[in-house]
Order: structure tokens, then sequence, then C-alpha cells
């Protein structure tokens, strides 16, 4: 099973990072604007048992939900998130905060995920899968310091 891990620093501190990250509707921000994401239904505090539904359209026009569950909380460190449903066979998310001093935290998300379909989702990961995994969360980081190091 693929694991992927994305490292950055942000020049901010960790209570300010951890704030932005907390919110469920940050997620829109960090997102790619052509996956024009949207949350569905309820927004729950984040919290462990949290349950999130979001959409997205994969390039430009089929619509993918995933449900996610917040499975680990622990403010301001991180949370973990796992799909409960969605178009991956296994989906975990663990987002993790450091402060490196008052004013620079390191973010690094580490997420492990399977493609479904056997040897079809495996030549569908090498083909694209984890190239747009790796740009996703590559444009997660660069908005996260567009964001949080403007002031």
């Amino acid at each position: 099973m693929p694991r992927r891990e994305f490292v950055c620093e942000v020049y901010a501190p960790l209570e300010r990072v951890w704030e932005f990250h907390n919110k469920i509707d940050s997620l829109l921000l960090l997102t790619p604007p052509q996956l024009r994401a949207r949350i569905l239904g309820e927004r729950p505090p984040m919290q462990e048992g949290a349950l999130y539904v979001i959409r997205v359209l994969l390039f430009g026009f089929i619509p993918v939900i995933m449900k996610t569950r917040i499975v680990v909380y622990e403010p301001p460190y991180g949370f973990t998130d796992r799909q409960e449903a969605g178009p991956f066979r296994r989906w975990q998310h663990r987002h993790r905060f450091e402060a490196l001093d008052p004013n620079k935290t390191r973010l690094s998300d580490s997420v492990e995920y399977e493609v479904p379909m056997g040897w079809l989702g495996t030549i569908a990961d090498r083909a694209f899968v984890r190239r747009n995994v790796e740009a996703l969360f590559a444009y997660r980081h660069r908005r996260t310091k567009e964001i949080l190091e403007q002031t």
C-alpha cells in the first residue's frame, strides 16, 4: 500500500496553523480549484468521530463523493482522517503540526492509500493516481503558506 509523506515549514505560530486546519471549511481553500470541492450535509465541529462528506469533480465533470471520519484528534498537534466510503479502497491521512519556534511550524501530511481494482488499480496508481496525490499535497502546502504567512 503506497504511503506518501509531505512536509513544509510555515512561518506562523503553531496555534494559528492549528486554528486554520481545525476548520473543515479550510479544506475548500486547500483543494485545487479545478476539483470544485464542496462539503455536503452537516459540518460538525472538528473532533474525534466527526464525519464529513466531500464532493469533488474529477476531470471537471466526474462527481466523486468521499465520506471521511476523524479517527484521531490531538489538538493542537494533529488529527487523522480515514475514508469510510469513496474512490479509494483505503485512504488514511495524518495531519501533524510541530512548533519549531514561536513563529514557525512544521506541517507534515502522511497519507496511506490503496487504489481499488487489483492489478488495474496498481497500473492506474503508477500512471496517474500517485502523481495526482503528490500534486494535491504540493498545492495544499503552497496554499497553506500563502494564507498563513500573509500577516
